[in-house]
């Protein structure tokens, strides 16, 4: 990732005196990042981002991080972007999905306590930095007015019908598929939890196929994130276990620092687990569970790739395309950061033009119950 033309300004809130400095004086000495102001409490830091229009709000979430966000919007006429410190805690779990919210655009895992010097330095500069950097980088969709993930989202109106099967999809206005979809897999990173807030529940109810998920989020987060995604979605969420039968209608979120691979044949299917290393420096991994999904399903997969930094993804849509899948990428001016999508789109690897995210589920319906009668306008995707 290339430096930006203006060194970044960055404030840093943390409850730990030595922990903020720290951070304040490794990002300093790195390239592309100025000197970074440092506050001890969330009112100093309103205060910091009022007066000194960072780009960049690093946080501990016990700071009354959504409180800090909320204020330091209505206190600053420049958009500031956040990213979270937070513990794999249940308290910080769900003080970073609150503040995630507010508008908080991504969460760092925080080292264990009585870590030396050099390791807090390495986690820093290797861990910490490319997040702030990429948040720096949030695209225009990202700057404006940040949408709730959660609250005060619509609930998709309940469907009062029998189940659709791609058989009989013609009777309900769509035109069945060449090729029947039996799963559908979604990686996603930065931004991602926004994302699947904005697909997941406009899908129906009745949706013929299984969705596997990997979404990079620290250990302990996975979990409330399926759950509140569940609660706003007609589909099942839930985190994903080793032996878990893949069932329609089902979202199965990768839980964090577990890669999730599909194994079986397409008639019958499960997860499992893995503990092996991460692939760039991912796990789960996007490259990994695509992999699987290409190599049980093969032509019958729909690999999606949503909004995130890195790489992560792009081998696994290699392999998912060598299978006949078509894989579908997120556009940029909709993604918080264009990295993952952006990369799957440059090396030819998308099926399609790359899609808006108001415009993904329906697309997502259009592969798998296949293009409405009259065009892709046709029909909600419900």
């Amino acid at each position: 990732m290339q430096p930006l033309s203006q060194p970044l300004r960055v404030v840093i809130a943390d409850r730990s005196v030595a922990l903020r400095r720290l951070i304040a004086s490794t990002l300093s000495e790195l390239p592309g990042f100025g000197v970074a102001n440092i506050a001890a409490t969330a009112e100093l830091a309103i205060e910091q981002v009022a007066t000194r229009a960072p780009d960049v709000l690093v946080i501990d979430v016990q700071m009354a991080a959504s409180e800090v966000i909320e204020a330091a919007r209505a206190a600053s006429t420049k958009a500031v972007m956040v990213v979270l410190l937070a513990s794999d805690t249940a308290k910080d779990t769900a003080a970073a999905l609150d503040a995630m919210q507010a508008g908080a655009i991504d969460v760092v895992s925080k080292l264990p306590r009585g870590c030396l010097e050099l390791e807090l330095k390495a986690w820093v500069s290797d861990q910490l930095a490319p997040r702030v950097l990429a948040a720096a980088r949030a695209t225009s969709a990202a700057r404006g007015a940040v949408d709730s993930l959660f609250a005060k989202r619509a609930r998709p109106s309940p469907i009062v019908s029998s189940p659709v099967s791609l058989a009989v999809a013609s009777a309900s206005g769509r035109v069945p598929p060449k090729q029947a979809i039996r799963v559908v897999a979604i990686g996603a990173s930065t931004g991602g939890p926004k994302a699947l807030a904005q697909i997941l529940p406009a899908l129906p109810s009745e949706f013929p196929a299984p969705i596997v998920v990997v979404q990079h989020m620290p250990v302990g987060f996975t979990s409330l994130l399926a759950s509140q995604l569940a609660s706003i979605s007609q589909l099942r969420v839930v985190e994903a276990g080793s032996g878990d039968a893949l069932e329609v209608g089902t979202v199965y979120i990768a839980p964090g620092n577990r890669h999730l691979l599909v194994m079986g044949h397409p008639e019958k299917s499960h997860l499992e687990l893995s503990d092996a290393p991460p692939e760039h420096s991912c796990r789960p991994a996007v490259d990994v569970l695509f992999r699987s999904v290409g190599t049980v399903f093969a032509s019958r997969a729909l690999g999606i790739v949503l909004t995130g930094m890195g790489q992560d993804g792009l081998q696994g849509a290699i392999a998912l395309r060598a299978h006949g899948a078509r894989v579908l990428a997120q556009d940029e001016a909709s993604s918080v950061v264009w990295g993952m999508p952006g990369l799957v789109v440059r090396h030819g690897m998308a099926s399609s033009r790359p899609v808006p995210l108001q415009r993904m589920a329906a697309r997502i319906c259009d592969e798998v119950l296949g293009l409405p009668i009259g065009g892709r306008d046709a029909l909600p995707c419900h």
